[in-house]
């Protein structure tokens, strides 16, 4: 299955302590894979209210949309972090605001 265009998302080299970051990776064998990091006060509190908790590595879709429900739940800016090359382009652009 495709997933067409989501939207553009803001890549960082280091995302700032305060987002919720997507941390982009690839596995030996090619799988897109991610972990979602938040600080020690947002993560106690997605705990309390249900939410999975993300400190382990994810195939990138799912990694994607609990980062996506985790920062508006939150209501904090995701950033995307980590290796580009594991991202799917089909899904948008990585803005880097830098460039």
């Amino acid at each position: 299955m495709t997933i067409g265009l989501i939207g553009d998302f803001r890549f960082l080299e280091v995302a700032p302590a305060t987002d919720v970051a997507l941390v982009l990776s690839l596995s030996p064998n090619g799988e897109r894979l991610g972990r979602i990091r938040i600080d020690a006060a947002l993560r106690a509190m997605l705990l309390e209210r249900g939410f999975p908790d993300a400190d382990e590595e994810l195939p990138l879709e799912s990694a994607l949309g609990l980062a996506v429900a985790v920062a508006s739940r939150a209501q904090r800016p995701l950033t995307i972090t980590g290796d580009p090359s594991a991202w799917n382009a089909s899904w948008g652009l990585l803005m880097r605001p830098d460039a």
